[in-house]
């Protein structure tokens, strides 16, 4: 499963026959070490496809673990990710869903703040404060 290759053919399948609904969970369950060959592999998606995994995070528990991803891209897919992440209609209910205890994303996300588009940022500020942090000190959930 480590293998970018597989990862790669896994999410055009994924994305092609709409099935985040099953796959997102299956990623939740990989470990970090993956992440980044995820982050290539999310940036070859095309808007629409990102807007669908997106909308099947929640559902799927993998709101964490997608912005974890996003977190490994390198600055203009993660800049790409950010926008459109910020343009979504149900941005609200996708920020919602992220309530890791994990101090780390939030750290990262702190380290970031400058390239957050301002409607996301605030809505991370917020959801942030509702799990305890300041986008970047410790809490939970």
């Amino acid at each position: 499963m480590h293998d970018p290759d597989t990862f790669g053919a896994v999410i055009t399948t994924a994305a092609t026959h709409n099935l985040w609904p099953e796959a997102l969970p299956l990623v939740s369950l990989l470990p970090g070490s993956t992440h980044p060959t995820l982050a290539a592999n999310l940036a070859a998606l095309s808007d629409s496809d990102f807007h669908a995994a997106t909308q099947a995070a929640p559902a799927a528990g993998a709101t964490a673990t997608l912005v974890q991803v996003i977190l490994h891209q390198d600055t203009a897919g993660r800049a790409r990710s950010l926008s459109l992440l910020d343009q979504a209609p149900d941005l609200e209910a996708l920020v919602d869903s992220l309530t890791t205890t994990n101090p780390t994303v939030w750290e990262r996300l702190s380290e970031i703040r400058a390239e957050i588009p301002e409607r996301l940022r605030t809505v991370l500020a917020a959801q942030a404060i509702r799990c305890g942090h300041t986008l970047g000190s410790s809490g939970s959930c």
